[in-house]
């Protein structure tokens, strides 16, 4: 609990740097960030856009319209990452969002069956220690489960063409670029 005027604590993120030192492949493909706000400002946008160009090199990114993205700086550390964004309106997120059509609730479920699979492990621990099971998760076993809900989700997400598909299906995916002109998407074009 932090309130307002109050010091925040040095140590607050000590078990998370603790955890990427003895576990950094836990850090792969998730990325910790923490701040005192409940939203996301223009430092976490900032930061989000730096680990993004790390990763890929040129991207568009697609986002609904929060305040943080919109700001100067914001925009400045998009395009020094080389970070075109895709600007969502308001009301269109849950209709067009790829993150919100067809990620969120399958991630959510894999999480889910994650949690009930490391309560068991919990469940197992405790019967051989003779001792009550305690479900309290930390750090680690948090990063436990989202690393292996990821990882699942994009194995799935892989197979099944899920960011092609959403796209084409939300209407973004309307026109490719051939021979240096934008062509729109049809069958005889792009047979995939």
């Amino acid at each position: 609990v932090r309130k307002k005027g109050q010091k925040v604590q040095g140590s607050l993120m000590s078990q998370w740097t603790a955890l990427r030192t003895a576990h950094p492949e836990f850090f792969l493909e998730v990325v910790v960030m923490q701040q005192p706000s409940a939203t996301c400002d223009e430092i976490i946008v900032g930061w989000s856009m730096e680990d993004l160009g790390k990763r890929f090199p040129a991207t568009v990114l697609q986002r609904d319209l929060v305040s943080g993205a919109l700001s100067d700086n914001a925009k400045l550390a998009a395009y020094l990452q080389q970070v075109v964004p895709c600007w969502i309106g308001p009301g269109m997120t849950p209709v067009v969002q790829v993150t919100d059509t067809d990620v969120a609730f399958p991630l959510k479920k894999i999480i889910e069956r994650k949690k009930v699979e490391i309560s068991q492990e919990f469940k197992e621990i405790a019967l051989l220690a003779g001792r009550d099971t305690s479900f309290k998760m930390g750090p680690p076993e948090l990063m436990k489960v989202l690393c292996g809900a990821v990882e699942e989700f994009k194995e799935t997400a892989d197979a099944q063409q899920l960011v092609l598909h959403a796209l084409r299906r939300n209407g973004q995916l309307a026109y490719i670029t051939l021979n240096g002109k934008f062509e729109k998407l049809s069958e005889e074009l792009c047979p995939w």
